[in-house]
């Protein structure tokens, strides 16, 4: 299976990676903002993704609590845009 995995490069996304690949599955994980949807829905194309992991988030309650309206862009429609694009 090809998985997209937004946020890969963070400390979570490092080991599922890892663990995928030992499944036999193929990993594209980019390091876009996740506001360039359109490098996004390329990069799905061009690699035939058939699921996503989105890890690409803000994982500080305090960040979150400080801005309330980033924290969901990030997060919440993160995550919907990632599902609409695949």
């Amino acid at each position: 299976m090809n998985v997209l995995v937004s946020g890969g490069g963070g400390f979570i996304g490092q080991h599922l990676q890892k663990k995928l690949k030992e499944h036999g599955h193929t990993i594209f994980a980019p390091d876009f903002p996740l506001s360039e949807l359109n490098l996004w829905k390329q990069a799905i194309a061009d690699n035939d993704i058939d699921t996503f992991v989105h890890l690409a988030g803000i994982s500080s309650i305090a960040e979150c609590d400080g801005d309330m309206g980033r924290a969901f862009s990030v997060n919440v429609q993160g995550a919907y845009e990632m599902a609409y694009l695949v």
